[in-house]
């Protein structure tokens, strides 16, 4: 692991209310790869996560992502900006909001308003990355009345529309069918290979389709070697 890594984990320690969830954890990705993690449900896989996207500071250690240190709140803010992450899918949004709405979300993030009027250029990526998630006939869509997988579809498009250099997925797909996991996962897969972010996938689901380069397994609080 050096200077070529885009996300540099280096003996990192942390936890929850002194409960420590993650010890002396050590890992590298290079940019483009494909890393997997393993791990049964609350091993910290969530947590490993929120280390990378800068919303939880270590106990001790280092985290570095894209060749920056997240040592303070704005080196973390900077960094989110190029960061995508796709959950599991959610529970069905009780507000009317279209699928291009949804999209726009990722665009806007914490600037959303539903009083904001898109730009031109906006529409035009809301646009573009329907068409590269298949959902171009959707826009206008009320996104409740959409399948699993299609929601899940836009969630994925809704992070990608701010071309993230790295892309980070929580159980991405918990809760669906296995039609809609299969196909998630071939365009995940095209996707990646069209755009060239760099993908971690968090999961207790073995996602055999994914060609990873890496894998590693969580649990007991420590991360197990890669393949």
């Amino acid at each position: 692991m050096g200077d070529s890594s885009i996300v540099s984990l280096k003996n990192v320690s942390v936890g929850y209310s002194k409960k420590p969830v993650l010890n002396n954890i050590t890992l590298g990705i290079s940019q483009g790869e494909k890393v997997l993690i393993n791990g049964s449900n609350g091993s910290g896989k969530s947590t490993l996560l929120k280390l990378i996207g800068g919303s939880l500071e270590p106990w001790s250690g280092s985290v570095a992502v894209l060749n920056t240190p997240l040592t303070n709140n704005r080196y973390r803010q900077t960094i989110r900006r190029h960061i995508g992450i796709l959950t599991q899918i959610q529970q069905e949004t009780q507000i009317a909001v279209s699928v291009e709405e949804s999209v726009l979300l990722g665009l806007w993030s914490t600037e959303f308003s539903y009083l904001r009027r898109s730009k031109r250029e906006d529409r035009l990526r809301v646009k573009n990355t329907l068409k590269s998630i298949s959902m171009d006939g959707f826009a206008k869509r009320d996104i409740r009345s959409l399948s699993g997988g299609q929601r899940q579809k836009v969630a994925l498009g809704r992070a990608l529309i701010r071309n993230p250099k790295l892309l980070m997925m929580d159980e991405p797909t918990t809760y669906l069918d296995s039609y809609a996991k299969e196909e998630l996962i071939e365009l995940i897969d095209d996707l990646w290979q069209e755009l060239n972010f760099t993908l971690i996938v968090v999961s207790h689901e073995n996602l055999q389709n994914i060609n990873f380069n890496s894998s590693y397994y969580l649990e007991g609080g420590s991360l197990g070697g890669s393949d």
